[in-house]
């Protein structure tokens, strides 16, 4: 499986190790917390990660009330990491997400092999 360095893969075990959840179980979830292990998405996390709750990526959303939509709203965020919480949370709970947004914001080489791979965990299947 692919990870985008060490910290991502230990990162990735801290989670689930949290939430008390066993990989290749439930692949909403497991697609939700690969993402959320991402270096660059789980700095943004408080140490404290009991205060984040079961669904990683949620935590990073807030309600626009406006336009009636969940939108990745934490600081510390980029453009590509708001896009792949949005894809996350689209791998988890449908959450509409437009993939030429994706695509166009996520340029970085390590991050689109992230995408792959968390299409891969969502499928169930493992490269």
């Amino acid at each position: 499986m692919y990870f985008t360095s060490e910290e991502h893969n230990s990162n990735l075990n801290t989670l689930l190790s949290q939430f008390n959840r066993t990989f290749g179980k439930d692949p909403q979830y497991d697609a939700n917390y690969y993402i959320a292990a991402v270096p660059e998405i789980f700095n943004c996390f408080p140490d404290d990660l009991s205060e984040v709750g079961d669904n990683p990526l949620f935590y990073l959303m807030s309600y626009d009330e406006e336009n009636d939509v969940l939108i990745p709203a934490t600081a510390g965020l980029t453009g590509s990491t708001n896009r792949m919480v949005e894809f996350g949370m689209s791998l988890f709970n449908g959450h509409l997400v437009s993939l030429d947004d994706v695509l166009g914001s996520v340029a970085s080489e390590h991050l689109i092999k992230t995408l792959v791979q968390a299409f891969y965990i969502r499928a169930n299947k493992y490269s």
